[in-house]
């Protein structure tokens, strides 16, 4: 091992370039753009041609690969649950339950519906919303719980599902960082009312910027339909105007649509690629005082990587913090290392009561809640990127050596 840090000038355990690229795509995408480009339909809203678009394959490939009737896509994963939140009706005086840890678009797409977010904990062992915080907070007013599948885990949704079921309470399941991930051989997102998907350039199913609703529910395909197309619906040239809702434009373009096929075809195999390696990290890293994996739920048959999530104790660091452990990893090994989510309740990029907008909305104030496992989990929760997982499996050798390395001279940061 190294005699010093390397961001105290040490030799590095990695190099960027050891690392596998992301995004990812195959040499058929240049074929396919020049589909798109000859077809003269790129987009949803243009004149109908005799040739299936990609938007209308991938929409079958993904409702296919997730076993659910129908499919979506939609600009932005953000989107998905705005429209997701319209299609159930939910509008001002509605409360929408979501986790206190997890990416702020959650909570700003229930207030772009005029909605307030209610942030409830989590639990410790997956780092997922906790099914009896969940059923406390409920109202009158609840007209939605917003389920994420955080970083590698899933919620407890067998629990979820019968508080969802007892009160009549739709249940959104956000699987913006679990596509492919299994709860007893079931697909996240199949399992509730909707789910959710975001396909921004960082998640393991990409478009760049994308999203994407899977629902077995035709009524709300039908609405959804409507309000992503400015309340228009399929007709037999072009999207015909219907005026049943005030819709708007969220569709995907036919190049993005093209780049999703283009991913899906390769998602199930990375997906085992990951979930192997992480768990030989997982393996080796148990040897390391003060550092604890997670803990999924046995019904989490197949983990879904966005990001591996492990979590340290100071005492075994020289009490040092998130950010200087996290620094000295990303020297280490080249690729970025970073610390977890902040919770909501104080979270820089969730500051409604700043914005006029939502003035009307009588919201809490968010500063004084305090969600212990939020705020426990986020003080120590060390992130890798999925894109880690595609290496080698000696590439997991590394970043616990990395660890080791980090560990022993964390005096020096």
């Amino acid at each position: 091992m190294n005699s010093s840090l390397a961001i105290k000038g040490g030799q590095p355990i990695c190099s960027s370039g050891d690392w596998p690229i992301w995004p990812q795509f195959s040499k058929k995408i240049l074929t396919d753009f020049e589909k798109v480009l000859g077809s003269k339909r790129w987009t949803i809203s243009s004149f109908y041609t005799d040739q299936e678009t990609f938007d209308e394959k991938f929409c079958k490939s993904f409702a296919d690969y997730n076993k659910t009737k129908y499919v979506l896509t939609t600009d932005h994963g953000s989107s998905a649950i705005l429209l997701a939140l319209q299609a159930l009706e939910v509008k001002k005086g509605h409360e929408v339950i979501i986790p206190g840890l997890t990416w702020v678009a959650c909570a700003t797409a229930v207030l772009r519906a005029n909605a307030v977010p209610i942030l409830v904990d989590i639990e410790a062992s997956t780092q997922c919303i906790c099914p009896k915080a969940v059923e406390k907070a409920i109202t009158p007013r609840t007209k939605a719980i917003l389920v994420v599948h955080l970083y590698s885990c899933m919620a407890n949704m067998d629990e979820l599902l019968l508080i969802s079921h007892k009160y009549k309470i739709p249940l959104i399941e956000d699987c913006s960082q679990s596509h492919g991930a299994l709860w007893k051989d079931k697909k996240a997102g199949s399992m509730g009312t909707m789910g959710i998907f975001s396909m921004q350039q960082g998640k393991i199913l990409t478009s760049g910027e994308g999203g994407a609703i899977i629902t077995n529910n035709k009524s709300l395909y039908d609405k959804i339909y409507l309000l992503k197309n400015d309340g228009r619906k399929a007709g037999k040239l072009f999207l015909e105007e219907d005026g049943r809702v005030i819709g708007a434009n969220f569709a995907l373009s036919e190049f993005q649509c093209a780049l999703l096929c283009d991913g899906l075809e390769v998602l199930e195999e990375q997906n085992l690629l990951r979930e192997r390696n992480a768990n030989y990290l997982s393996e080796l890293l148990q040897e390391i005082p003060g550092i604890i994996n997670l803990e999924p739920y046995p019904q989490n048959t197949q983990r879904s990587y966005y990001h591996f999530c492990v979590r340290y104790s100071k005492e075994f660091w020289h009490e040092k913090n998130m950010d200087k452990i996290c620094d000295a990893l990303t020297s280490e090994l080249g690729t970025w290392i970073h610390p977890s989510y902040n919770p909501l309740t104080r979270h820089q990029l969730f500051q409604p009561k700043n914005d006029i907008r939502y003035e009307f909305l009588n919201l809490p104030d968010y500063s004084r809640i305090h969600l212990k496992e939020c705020e426990e989990q986020a003080e120590k929760s060390i992130l890798i990127h999925h894109s880690v997982f595609l290496a080698q499996r000696e590439k997991m050798e590394k970043i616990y050596e990395a660890f080791k390395k980090v560990q022993k001279l964390s005096d020096e940061l």
